[in-house]
């Protein structure tokens, strides 16, 4: 046995044996534990540093980003203003300002003072101009500041044109040095270009702002802009805009902003001289002396000038920061030391204990600056975090609200696919093999997905989109972070849009009746699915066909007269009227009755009409088995019941004292009576004092014997409104009128769909004729550039809009081009592309120009950067193309046609020559494979250009005009000057089409080559 006297120490011996050693461990300890306490409160410290200098670059750059957009969208206005210009000969003041008016500026362009236009006014001519704009209106106007200057720059358009803006009205902008260095230089280099800092002459006395211009030259179209000498003669005027500065800035940024504060200056010094604006609260920083934590200074050059944003924190920014945060981190940290250090102490000889106690607090300390991670990192949208087993490892409180749960502890380690993913939205379960959210740590790739359900704690679901990314850690994928969204709400809008359009589609497509529309020489436009049953035909046999081809004889020989009377006169027959029963004829030769009734579609260039028929052979019969059984009348009321009950409609007679006999079910149910109660009132106790006056004259008409026909609007029993067609059909056999019988149908439907189509029809004429506007501003106009070439050209448009484009340009001083371009289809797209193309073919451009040299681009070499830049699959649409390239020295003349009718080339003799070299249509993707052809033209060659509107233009009898005719004619003109060849060729185009508009855009373009 062990023996107490051998194993006992006295405990003095101990604690001089075991003193320092028992020390030492817990002090290292302690040491150790404080220095990586300070070292974490450090980092947290810096950390926390390093968040808000991001997030004040952030703003900085996305306040810096807001002010370069807003100014390119001032640009992009001010060129819209630039494009009417170019686009209207001699813009009015009504012009302009409505053309501002639709900008809505206040709304859409928040910031700018204004849009306005200054012409450019010689001395010679500024005594006129100043009495021009004098009896314009303006007694008081002159020209401001007084004095004589080389060059008068007067601002005449100004809109909106307020009180403020008025200040402005004849300014001259170049008498002032830094408005016209900015002037000057948008003059010679034709770009846009902004001033320095100006006080506008728009300041009153009060709250005077600093402001600057923003210039765009305007030159004469057509004129050659290629030196900086052509650009200053060709100079007509400059549209600008003048902004005042904290306008502008309070329109990107509001009127304060509280966490920065910001200065501009213009150009790169920072003086009181240069500043521009500053925020209220910067300049109250600035007063009180203290200093920002965080500034930054951004250079921004706008239109060839340099503005500085200079930007600082203010103190709400710097108090969003978490001060808290290190300090708590250093508290925790010495509390721990401590703690440790007395643990180390306690149970120095319980090492095991202590180890284990340590890495326990270390585990919870490491959870605990996880958990505070994740809580800095969370955002707005639902987010979870998986492991590679799919358990949850964390979720934001969006995740939570989202799911419909109300704790972490609800998601934190349960499998997320078993949890919220389990099902799909048949009801079917949903494999986890299957699961896109997991294959993100799976295949180590991530996943978006917009198909799918997510289920909600409540055993709910709903349609979600998420995307699912793998989460790595040194390289190794240890789970996934999930993002999704509710987008329920998107869906069912998505599908009620759908339902919608379908409905409207529906409407013409489901009505009972026929209905067409038919242009002002009676072709058919177009029809619904009920006019295709009514008399069998496809909907493809009836578009463009002649409506007359519906009647019988003799409506069908004097259809058209009737037309054109109408059109002469303007005196009705039929339309406007009630409807009316017409014949009609079906395919297959069989005439049946219809009622017709005829509207003019108000609006537009040519006159269009509104047809709605409706079939009633039904109707006939039952009018004539009603009369059959009026014939049979004393034999029984109720065989006339039984008729009568059967017709779609109201059916009445009233006798001669105007009571009523008869009234059938539909009658007395429209009036909510009983039979008892109708039959034997008068009309005017049934109908009312105010409806019976209404009716009066034409119950007169049919005691007369005529029988009447005419719409009115009921009011039913419960308050609605409905549409009827009424009929009062005279009772007159024998020689007397007995009475008259009462037909009404309810209309309401039909007419509803009337007035929607004519609705519908006045809006796509309006939009055609807009765009067919521009498409006539952009053809050449008198006194078009044309070196070598007399000219000579003819437009003839089609009845719907097309995509026919041309133009002759003059190329440098010893050049001259020509193209002419026809788009695939037809309507509003294809001449968008062609209006495009014009602009983009402008010899001011770099594409028929290279602008490095200084030379024309050969012919090929165009149409293969058109062919790259109009790709069929972005604009679903291709086109034709001639180009030609014409030398005046050496006569050569440079061309290629992409898939283009060939040009004729009449040489002397009468020699005519084809133009074909070239390649296939642009937009297919096939522009490497043009090749270019060269001829060499002689004093007096003539050219004849021209689109396949011209060679396929049909006679009443269809038969083409084709490109053999064309030639021979062409031949036949030899020795005519270009104008007389034209004028032969439109006028034998018309003679074969008999005065009818072609179906296609007609172009011609004639030319004759000459040295000079």
């Amino acid at each position: 046995m062990p023996n107490p006297e051998h194993n006992h120490t006295s405990p003095g011996a101990s604690a001089s044996r075991f003193a320092p050693q028992s020390f030492l461990a817990p002090v290292i300890v302690l040491a150790v534990c404080l220095t990586m306490a300070v070292a974490g409160w450090r980092y947290t410290d810096q950390l926390t540093r390093d968040l808000a200098s991001e997030r004040f670059e952030n703003r900085v750059s996305d306040i810096t980003v807001a002010v370069e957009g807003r100014v390119a969208a001032y640009e992009l206005a001010l060129r819209g203003g630039l494009a009417l210009l170019n686009a209207v000969d001699d813009v009015s003041r009504v012009q302009w300002r409505d053309y501002v008016g639709k900008l809505n500026l206040p709304q859409n362009y928040p910031g700018i003072q204004g849009m306005g236009y200054a012409t450019v006014v010689p001395p010679e001519l500024l005594q006129k101009h100043i009495e021009t704009l004098q009896r314009q209106g303006f007694p008081d106007y002159a020209v401001r500041p007084p004095g004589e200057r080389a060059v008068n720059t007067a601002i005449i358009y100004l809109e909106p044109f307020d009180a403020r803006n008025k200040r402005a009205f004849g300014y001259d902008m170049f008498s002032e040095p830094t408005r016209r260095a900015a002037m000057e230089r948008t003059r010679d280099t034709g770009q846009t270009s902004i001033t320095g800092r100006v006080t506008l002459v728009q300041e009153t006395t009060e709250g005077v702002q600093a402001g600057f211009l923003m210039y765009l030259p305007f030159y004469a179209p057509g004129a050659p802009l290629f030196t900086d000498g052509d650009r200053r003669a060709a100079l007509r005027g400059y549209v600008y805009s003048p902004f005042r500065m904290n306008n502008f800035m309070q329109g990107i940024i509001g009127k304060t902003i509280s966490d920065l504060g910001l200065e501009v200056h213009d150009g790169t010094a920072k003086t009181e001289q240069t500043l521009m604006f500053h925020t209220q609260d910067q300049a109250e920083d600035y007063a009180s002396g203290r200093r920002p934590m965080f500034t930054s200074s951004r250079g921004m050059t706008i239109f060839g000038r340099t503005w500085t944003l200079t930007f600082h924190s203010l103190p709400f920014f710097e108090a969003s920061l978490d001060r808290n945060m290190p300090l708590l981190a250093l508290i925790a940290g010495v509390c721990i030391s401590l703690l440790l250090f007395f643990i180390a102490l306690s149970l120095l000889n319980t090492r095991n204990r202590a180890l284990a106690l340590a890495d326990t607090m270390t585990a919870e300390l490491r959870e605990s600056e996880e958990h505070t991670r994740l809580l800095l990192e969370s955002t707005g949208e639902p987010i979870y975090g998986i492991d590679t087993k799919g358990l949850c490892t964390f979720c934001n409180p969006a995740c939570l609200r989202v799911l419909g749960y109300t704790a972490p502890e609800d998601l934190l380690g349960k499998n997320m696919h078993q949890l919220i993913h389990h099902t799909r939205a048949d009801g079917s379960a949903f494999d986890v093999h299957d699961c896109r959210i997991f294959q993100a740590f799976q295949l180590g790739q991530g996943t978006h997905v917009d198909d799918e359900v997510l289920w909600r704690a409540d055993g709910t679901s709903f349609l979600a989109e998420y995307w699912s990314y793998p989460q790595r850690r040194d390289d190794e994928i240890i789970g996934a972070v999930v993002t999704f969204q509710d987008i329920t709400a998107r869906i069912q809008a998505e599908h009620a849009l759908r339902e919608s359009q379908a409905r409207l589609a529906a409407v013409l497509d489901t009505a009972v009746d026929a209905i067409f529309t038919v242009n002002q020489f009676g072709r058919i436009r177009t029809a619904n699915q009920a006019a295709c049953r009514t008399f069998g035909y496809g909907l493809e046999e009836l578009v463009d066909q002649n409506v007359n081809m519906l009647m019988p004889e003799p409506y069908h020989s004097q259809h058209n007269g009737f037309l054109e009377r109408y059109a002469r006169t303007g005196v009705p027959r039929i339309v406007g009227k009630p409807g009316r029963e017409v014949p009609g004829r079906r395919k297959d030769g069989e005439i049946i009755p219809l009622e017709l009734a005829v509207s003019e579609i108000p609006g537009g260039a040519q006159r269009n009409y509104t047809g709605i028929l409706r079939d009633i052979s039904e109707r006939v019969r039952a009018r004539e088995d009603m009369q059959a059984a009026n014939a049979a009348l004393a034999k029984g009321e109720d065989f006339l019941k039984a008729v009568t009950n059967n017709i779609p409609g109201l059916v009445g007679y009233w006798n001669a004292d105007l009571r009523c006999e008869f009234a059938n079910n539909a009658y007395l149910d429209w009036f909510g009576k009983p039979s008892h109660e109708v039959v034997g009132m008068t009309m005017q106790e049934l109908l009312g004092p105010d409806l019976f006056a209404r009716n009066e004259k034409f119950v007169l008409g049919a005691l007369r014997g005529d029988p009447q026909h005419f719409e009115r609007v009921l009011t039913m029993t419960d308050g609605s409104q409905h549409h009827t067609l009424a009929h009062y059909i005279p009772d007159d056999h024998d020689g007397h009128v007995h009475g008259f019988f009462v037909l009404v149908n309810d209309v309401t439907e039909l007419k509803s769909a009337q007035l929607e189509l004519e609705d519908r029809q006045r809006l796509i004429d309006a939009d055609m004729e807009a765009a067919a506007e521009i498409q006539r501003s952009l053809l050449p106009k008198k006194g078009t550039c044309s070196l070598g070439l007399e000219t000579a050209f003819r437009f003839m448009p089609s009845t719907v809009i097309g995509g026919d484009i041309f133009n002759v340009v003059c190329l440098g001083a010893q050049h001259s081009g020509l193209y002419m371009i026809d788009v695939s289809g037809h309507g509003v797209p294809a001449a968008l592309v062609s209006v495009t193309l014009a602009q983009e073919l402008s010899p001011s451009g770099d594409l028929l120009m290279d602008k490095f040299f200084a030379l024309p681009r050969p012919p090929e070499a165009v149409l293969r950067l058109l062919d790259s830049a109009f790709p069929l699959e972005r604009f679903d649409k291709f086109f034709s193309m001639f180009y030609m390239l014409y030398e005046i020295d050496s006569g050569m003349l440079t061309y290629c046609n992409a898939g283009h009718p060939a040009p004729m080339l009449l040489r002397a003799g009468g020699v005519l020559e084809l133009l074909e070299e070239g390649g296939t249509l642009v937009g297919l993707g096939l522009g490497h494979d043009y090749v270019q052809g060269k001829v060499e033209v002689q004093e007096g060659d003539m050219l004849l250009v021209y689109t396949d509107g011209v060679s396929e233009l049909e006679s009443p009898e269809d038969v083409q005009f084709s490109a053999e005719r064309l030639e021979e004619l062409f031949r036949s003109a030899y020795g005519q000057n270009p104008e007389q060849v034209l004028q032969l060729l439109t006028g034998r185009l018309q003679d074969h089409a008999d005065g009818r508009p072609p179906d296609d855009d007609i172009s011609l373009v004639c030319v004759r080559f000459s040295r000079a």
